[in-house]
């Protein structure tokens, strides 16, 4: 998730401010985009080993394809809200 646009009113505002403050909010900005990444690659983590380790297990125990992929869709919808969530809280942090 980009920056919120408050966060980017709040940027362009700090920005004419004196002195070190936007040197600070700076290094925030710089911090959130990091944590950003570190959202996405947990949440690439994540998929990677539900489908080289859970899945392949899974199929190798005798469940139904049908039922794999009916569980794919509803894991990715459930995640990929927990993650977009967590994208735009750490914003607001």
């Amino acid at each position: 998730m980009p920056q919120p646009s408050s966060t980017q009113y709040l940027t362009a505002r700090i920005d004419r401010l004196p002195g070190p403050i936007p040197a600070a909010w700076g290094a925030r900005i710089r911090l959130h985009t990091g944590i950003e990444g570190f959202i996405s690659r947990i949440q690439q983590q994540h998929y990677r080993f539900r489908d080289t380790v859970a899945w392949p297990s899974l199929r190798r125990i005798g469940v139904g394809e049908q039922l794999l992929n009916t569980a794919r869709v509803r894991h990715g919808r459930m995640f990929d809200r927990v993650y977009d969530v967590a994208r735009t809280a750490h914003w607001y942090v």
